[in-house]
């Protein structure tokens, strides 16, 4: 039992950790495109990036949330 609990404990960090490290990413570019976005200087493309970024976002820190609440 003691093997199991080891192998999910260490699943479990390494999980935590890759998703700590995409929120913070995201995070980062879509505040790259947020500056850029105050001067009104996105392009149409852009804005479609910036779009899909912030919805990887919300849905990674609602599922964060979902197994925090767990």
């Amino acid at each position: 039992m003691n093997g199991i609990i080891g192998v999910i404990w260490e699943w479990t960090k390494t999980e935590y950790k890759e998703l700590k490290n995409r929120v913070a990413s995201l995070m980062e570019e879509t505040t790259k495109f947020d500056v850029r976005g105050d001067g009104g200087r996105l392009l149409q493309m852009e804005m479609v990036v910036r779009k899909a970024k912030f919805g990887e976002l919300w849905r990674l820190l609602r599922n964060k949330d979902t197994l925090l609440v767990q």
